[in-house]
């Protein structure tokens, strides 16, 4: 986890604004897409976007 939270800091100080980030999981197949605004909350203010919160 550590590691992908290195990778999203290094994304956002070479990134613009519009660019987007995407996380393909070996495991399961899948792709993330985060935006430039998603990545720099993951990262500096460690919440994720809400798509990904548990609903009650």
């Amino acid at each position: 986890m550590e590691d992908l939270l290195k990778k999203m800091f290094m994304f956002v100080m070479s990134a613009k604004r519009d660019d987007v980030l995407c996380i393909n999981i070996k495991e399961t197949g899948e792709t993330y897409k985060f935006s430039y605004y998603e990545v720099l909350d993951i990262v500096f203010l460690g919440k994720l976007p809400e798509r990904f919160e548990m609903k009650e």
